[in-house]
């Protein structure tokens, strides 16, 4: 990529891994997915018209990189996205309390919650809360009307709070 794009990467590898590790459960596909994201984004370059942030168009780069990647996974018949899911949260171990301060432990949580809730309500909740884009970010990022994104977030937020067991009509 050159010295322009090692620093690019550098100023954006915590969000293309963020985006990866959200949609991807399977770490085995991150390194492959990341390399794969940066040169979609070296060959799209000259397509990116500075309507929006640079780091809201590299993020909807990799979301649709991921989504590619599964999309592929779904197509081969030896592969069941549904058993990948529930291998991979079987195969999760949760902290116990001795080795995790408190607030790792809420943060480890949130993540299993998060990663229960579906990639439509996901990625807004993530993106707004975690990744503290605005609406219009993420209506750009995700390529649908702003309502939607208000939409998803509200009714990722009470799924979440279900996930968590808390009252859906609580605010957070």
């Amino acid at each position: 990529m050159g010295r322009d794009g090692d620093t690019l990467v550098d100023q954006h590898k915590d969000l293309v891994y963020h985006v990866i590790n959200r949609m991807i459960p399977d770490p085995q596909y991150h390194d492959d997915l990341f390399q794969e994201t940066f040169l979609n984004v070296a060959r799209s370059m000259p397509t990116f018209r500075r309507e929006s942030k640079l780091s809201t168009w590299i993020y909807r780069v990799a979301q649709n990189t991921c989504l590619s990647h599964i999309r592929r996974m779904r197509g081969d018949p030896a592969y069941s996205l549904d058993e990948w899911r529930e291998e991979d949260l079987e195969t999760q171990t949760i902290p116990s309390i001795a080795d995790k301060a408190e607030e790792g432990e809420r943060r480890t949580t949130l993540d299993h919650a998060l990663d229960r809730l579906p990639l439509k309500y996901r990625m807004p909740v993530t993106l707004y809360y975690l990744e503290e884009l605005s609406y219009r970010e993420i209506a750009a990022c995700l390529a649908i009307p702003m309502g939607t994104v208000k939409t998803n977030i509200h009714r990722g937020l009470m799924r979440l709070r279900t996930v968590l067991g808390e009252d859906p009509d609580a605010h957070l």
